[in-house]
This record gives structure tokens, sequence and C-alpha cells, in this order.
């Protein structure tokens, strides 16, 4: 792994889980997003399995989303939890609209609209992982440890943030998680 001027190279054997991850990315072309939690944990080597990948994309217009709903329809992805006419109601109201591989439920896609005020620094903040010829983009490392230690604290998480604090040690911003973790507590999770 290499970091030069905040971008992340990234060499590895892509699992079918990387894979299935950036078919999908690849079908939203120039919309912005971010990838977070636990995915970006396992991207960087933790050993645990994910049945969903959160995904935090920007606010569209409804006719923007349905657009991409029928490009991941014909990129071979399927809606499991709403049906297409409802789907942007579900992401408006806050609630993830799940998409997986056609005739398979797991691992899906968990997309959410970034809304929340930590989300949108999720987005604005983002960094860029290149993987050979792809490229994605996740939540600063730093962000993410603050997020999974103070906010989602389970056991799972708390390891999560372990793993990235040892796989990133020397490269963690000390100041930036200050940042991130004042954020946090005055803008909630």
């Amino acid at each position: 792994m290499e970091i030069k001027e905040g971008i992340i190279k990234l060499e590895k054997h892509l699992s079918p889980l990387d894979q299935f991850v950036l078919d999908f990315i690849r079908v939203l072309g120039n919309r912005e997003y971010v990838l977070v939690s636990g995915y970006v944990s396992i991207l960087f080597g933790r050993a645990r399995s994910s049945e969903d990948i959160d995904l935090l994309l920007s606010a569209m217009q409804k006719d923007e989303f349905l657009e991409l709903f029928d490009e991941l329809d014909k990129a071979g992805f399927e809606c499991i939890n709403v049906e297409r006419d409802t789907a942007f109601s579900y992401l408006l109201q806050n609630t993830a609209v799940r998409f997986s591989r056609k005739g398979s439920v797991l691992p899906n896609m968990e997309v959410k609209f970034a809304k929340s005020f930590m989300s949108l620094v999720a987005v604005k903040d983002k960094i860029r992982v290149d993987i050979g010829k792809d490229s994605l983009f996740i939540s600063p490392i730093e962000l993410q440890i603050a997020y999974k230690r103070e906010c989602l604290k389970s056991d799972k998480d708390v390891e999560d943030a372990l793993h990235l604090e040892i796989v990133f040690e020397g490269n963690i911003s000390k100041e930036k998680l200050k940042k991130y973790e004042y954020l946090i507590e005055q803008h909630g999770c």
C-alpha cells in the first residue's frame, strides 16, 4: 500500500466482495458517493464477513435517481427491498435502498442519501483508493475510526477501528482524528 497526495494505492487480490463493489461503483459513473463502515476495514485486509456494503450517495433529483436505478438494472443489479416507483421516497425518508446482483441477496449495496451532518462530511472529505485500474472513494480513515468508536461502539466496530489504526500506523493524522471526534460531539452521529 502506498499513500501519496491523499490517494491510497492498494495492491491486492480482489475478493468476490471487492469485485461486487467495483462493478457497482462503475455504474455510478461520475455521481458523487462514498463508501463507509465495515467494508472500509475489509478493503484493507480485515478478515471478517459482511452481508452489506454501506454507500452514501449525494442527493439527487428523482429523475436522475430513476435513471441510475435503470442503469443498475441493465448492469445486472436488482433492488431487493423496494420497487422502482417507491425507491426514491425511501431515500428521502433516510431509509436504505438495497441492491444485489440479480438472483442473489448477498452481498448487497445499502444505498442512502448523505443527509446527516457527518455523512455530508464523509462525502466532502472522501479519499480515493486506486486498486489496479479501478478507483473508489472511501470516508477518511480518521473519520472511520472516530465514527466507529464514538457512534457505533459495537465490538465489531471497535475491532474495525483498531484494525484501521494498525494498518495505517504512522499515516493517521491526530489532528484530523480530533477534528472528527469534535464534529461528532457537536453534531451527533
